[in-house]
């Protein structure tokens, strides 16, 4: 007769749970608080929340219960739209929020605080996560001033050709240094109507936001000096520890030859720039062996990106 397995002192031996199951025995306040942290507007749309399903006990319930809120505000009024599952989502009224509900994304377009329906200003205080705003320079600096500053990503077009007053781009610079210094960016994005002539200059606040180690991505057509991707450069090779998988920094400079020629030297001092109108470097961390830094030229579009990341990206 075959003998039970049995741990020390002849009690049962403990079980042994192998793979994704492992995690169907936590406790739904443990569930819920990891789909809080995990699941998103970005991990809902690449399908990543659909294998969290898969794991066993109460987590395929959970995450198919799962819902965010988007409004989009183009008009006097707001428009507020709930996606779940993959593709699924239906529109809502301001009264039929849950409980504690939180806008995470946001899309709007010119001057919110100009908007003369009192009944949504409590919506602002339920905004978080994502903002995309399309405007002027004074719609701008007029809306980031009410809305919270705990955007972790944040998106600006600019609609407008005409260039800004002084009185307006002051207040909009205003805005953008408290941006780039909030905690909660990760990303920020700002880009200009059509290629017109750039009127943004980006405080040095800048250089601290991409430094940062938790910061993933900027991106800008606004033209900016090489001495930014140096900073960062710098800062992620003394980096030790590191918060994010990857990091991405898309810029557009000009005098392209001349600019290309110093920036390679301060990075670089060991290669000679040839006047290549593109190339690529990479090079491993100096601590740790599985990152890497990657840096791609092209002069067809004057535009520089520097990524940062583990190899298993």
């Amino acid at each position: 007769m075959k003998r039970k397995a049995s741990g020390r002192r002849g009690q049962p031996a403990k079980r042994q749970y192998d793979g994704p199951n492992d995690f169907a025995f936590l406790s739904q306040d443990v569930i819920k608080d990891v789909l809080d942290v995990e699941m998103n507007p970005e991990s809902m749309r690449t399908g990543t929340f659909g294998k969290m399903a898969l794991i066993g006990g109460p987590w395929r319930r959970l995450v198919r219960g799962y819902s965010y809120l988007k409004c989009n505000w183009d008009k006097e009024d707001p428009v507020l739209v709930r996606f779940f599952g993959k593709h699924g989502h239906k529109e809502v009224q301001q009264h039929q929020m849950k409980y504690g509900e939180l806008i995470v994304k946001v899309n709007c377009t010119g001057d919110l605080a100009s908007r003369k329906n009192k009944n949504f200003c409590s919506l602002f205080s339920k905004m978080t996560d994502t903002l995309e705003i399309r405007g002027s320079y004074s719609e701008m600096a007029s809306t980031l001033k009410i809305l919270p500053a705990r955007f972790s990503e944040i998106n600006l077009l600019f609609g407008s050709r005409e260039a800004p007053t002084p009185k307006h781009y002051k207040q909009f610079s205003e805005r953008l240094t408290a941006m780039l210094k909030s905690k909660h960016l990760r990303k920020f994005e700002l880009f200009h109507h059509d290629h017109i002539e750039k009127h943004v200059e980006f405080p040095s606040c800048l250089e601290d936001f991409v430094t940062k180690p938790d910061f993933e991505l900027f991106k800008t057509d606004v033209p900016l000096s090489m001495d930014l991707l140096v900073h960062a450069i710098d800062a992620w090779r003394k980096r030790c520890m590191f918060t994010v998988s990857q990091q991405q920094i898309y810029i557009h400079t000009r005098v392209w030859k001349s600019i290309m020629k110093e920036f390679t030297s301060k990075i670089v001092p060991k290669w000679e720039y040839n006047d290549e109108e593109s190339w690529k470097w990479s090079e491993q961390h100096p601590k740790d062996p599985e990152r890497y830094l990657e840096i791609e030229a092209l002069s067809s579009c004057d535009r520089v990106t520097v990524y940062f990341f583990h190899k298993s990206q």
